[in-house]
Order: C-alpha cells, then structure tokens, then sequence
C-alpha cells in the first residue's frame, strides 16, 4: 500500500490496509474518507488506463478517417482540375468544329457555283436560271440535261471528275467559225 508520503506499506512496516490521504483542497473533511483503499487506487488506475486506451483507439480511428477523407479531397480536388482542364478542351475543339463547319459551307457554296458554272458553259443555259437553284436540284438538271440538251458544240462538257478533259472533241478551225457566226445570230 501506498501512504501519503509516497512509501510503500512494507517498507514502513505499517499493518493496517488503508493510507491516510488528506482531503482535497477546497472540501471540507467531513464527507470525503479518510482512508482509501489501495485496491481501489489500483482499480481506479485500471479504469483510467482502460478508458485511455479506449480514447487513443478512438483517437487513431478519427486519423483514419481523417487521413481517408483528405485522400478522398484531394481525388475530388484532382478530378474537379481535371474537369476544368476538358472544358477548356472542349471549348477549343468546338471553336474549331465552328471554324470548320463555316469553312465547309463555303467550300460547298464555291463548288455549287463551279457546277452551274460548267452549266453554263457546256449547255449555254443562262446564269440567272441557274442562281436560285439548290443542290439537289442541280444534281437532278445534271442528270438529266444531257439526255435533254446536247453540249454545245466546240465546248468542253461537263466533267465531273475534275481532269479537265470534256466528251467533245476539238474544233477545226471552220468549225469555229461557223459556231461564232451561230452564237452572234441569237
């Protein structure tokens, strides 16, 4: 046993189970014991040591969770840079699908106005007739107007594949001439 001194029991030679404590301070003698037990202290510290390990287990779970839900900040944290990081990329990849798109419509328009130019040209059909027509409309006069309307003679026809080279063939030189005297009578 533990006396108020600090000496164990059997070094002093006391006999009796109990060590007299004083009372704490600021409380009267008369409710507190005089004498604790050393079982008790010893209980006492096993309780206290119990419920120290309990908040320490505690204590390491919430590090844990703690630990867990900075690594799950961080992962939302990479994600949401990663997110501004596609928007910015999807930005520029739209800007350059506008760019594009317009570039192609003007490409179209060039190549619709090459085709009614070859029109006129191959079938002496007027630029005005052809202005208004769509696309499909003049894929469907192309189709047809050969079966309709002969070239005209000396011209180059059409040639849709682009080489340059039409089905008439060249003009002698009177040829040429009568066609100029036909074309200046209309």
């Amino acid at each position: 046993m533990i006396t108020s001194a600090g000496q164990s029991k059997e070094s002093t030679g006391a006999t009796d189970d109990t060590t007299k404590t004083p009372p704490p301070s600021g409380v009267s003698g008369g409710g507190v014991p005089a004498t604790v037990l050393e079982a008790d202290l010893i209980a006492l510290k096993q309780s206290l040591e119990g419920k120290l390990a309990e908040q320490k287990s505690q204590i390491e779970q919430l590090n844990t969770q703690l630990a867990a839900e900075r690594a799950a900040k961080q992962a939302v944290e990479g994600q949401a840079q990663a997110k501004v990081q596609l928007e910015a990329k999807l930005s520029a990849l739209e800007t350059t699908h506008k760019q594009t798109i317009e570039q192609l419509q003007q490409l179209q328009a060039k190549h619709l106005e090459y085709r009614k130019g070859a029109l006129v040209r191959s079938y002496g059909l007027g630029a005005e007739q052809l202005k208004a027509l769509t696309e499909t409309q003049l894929e469907a006069l192309e189709a047809v107007l050969p079966a309709v309307k002969p070239s005209t003679p000396g011209t180059k026809g059409f040639d849709a594949s682009g080489t340059g080279v039409g089905d008439a063939a060249p003009l002698s030189g009177r040829e040429k001439i009568l066609l100029a005297l036909q074309q200046n009578k209309h």
